[in-house]
Order: structure tokens, then sequence, then C-alpha cells
């Protein structure tokens, strides 16, 4: 997913992204929540057998705008061949911040939302050749 938001901000011209992760028992996204209990009522009495039948009947709410994925890419292999991620524990993580600067992008973590503190990380493999 990291190497996705890089991706994301090079092919958007944009500086910096940040991911914020819920905290066992502290739901802060209340929007995200009532989201998806306004879908859950919409689609509370409908028949949906297909993916495309969920896209034409969520077309129909208000204030939900659908876009359809067309292209899938891999990012598994890139992920595991030219970038180091295991130097960040994501299971603990709260907050990802990835900044781009100049095409070079860093990746800062906190372990919890209340330390004004960022970790950096080096994300890049470094290759060594005897």
């Amino acid at each position: 997913m990291t190497l996705a938001l890089m991706e994301f901000l090079k092919r958007h011209n944009l500086n910096s992204i940040a991911q914020k992760f819920c905290e066992a028992g502290h739901s802060s996204i209340q929007e995200v929540d009532s989201i998806h209990s306004m879908i859950e009522r919409h689609l509370r009495h409908q028949e949906i057998f297909s993916p495309v039948a969920l896209t034409r009947k969520l077309t129909t709410m208000k204030n939900c705008q659908v876009i359809q994925m067309t292209t899938f890419l891999d990012y598994q292999n890139k992920a595991n061949s030219d970038f180091n991620f295991s130097r960040t524990p994501y299971t603990q993580v709260r907050q990802l911040k990835i900044d781009q600067v100049a095409g070079t992008h860093s990746v800062r973590f906190k372990l919890s939302h209340q330390t004004p503190e960022w970790t950096t990380v080096s994300t890049r493999t470094i290759y060594i050749y005897a």
C-alpha cells in the first residue's frame, strides 16, 4: 500500500499524503462510519447478485460518487525487489506520512496519535555487491 501511495504522489504531482489508522476502542473516523451506515441503509432491502448491480444501486445514492477501477497494478514484486518496507512496524503504526521532494520519497510514522515526533525510515533497499 505504501508503494501504491508513493506512485499516487508521483502521478498526481503531490507533495505528501498522510494515512491515519484507528486504535482499538477509539473510533475517530465518524465520517467513514456514517458513510458505511448510509450505504447499509440504502442497500438493506435490495437484492444484489453481481458487482454491476451493486454499482448501479450505489450510483442512485445522494452524495455518493462511484469510480470504477479499470487498471490493476502489481506492487508486490516491485516492493519486494526495490524497497525494504520491513523497517516500518506496520502492525503498530497509527499514522503514516509519505513525502515527495524532487522525486524522492520519505516515509515517516508514529506509533501513537498523541506523540508529536515522527520516525523516519529509509525504504530503499541497498544492494552491496562483493
